[in-house]
């Protein structure tokens, strides 16, 4: 499952307008909600998650599972 989300919301397209590029991907506009949601999704489904995107995204991630940055 692809899941969409904006880090910043002035430097990107929406998460609606990304999702649209992948068949049923899901859109989450704020990172805050849309890394959960994720994580559970891919726990839930015993698969790995992979963020794929900018440097801002990979920060956000970082912060998330405990790095300083």
């Amino acid at each position: 499952v692809v899941y969409t989300t904006c880090v910043v919301k002035s430097r990107n397209v929406s998460a609606a307008e990304l999702a649209e590029k992948f068949e049923g991907a899901i859109a989450i506009e704020d990172f805050e909600d849309a890394y959960p949601a994720a994580k559970k999704a891919a726990h839930e489904s015993g698969s790995m998650l992979l963020c794929a995107g900018s440097l801002y995204l990979a920060g956000a991630v970082l912060g998330e599972i405990g790095y300083e940055v």
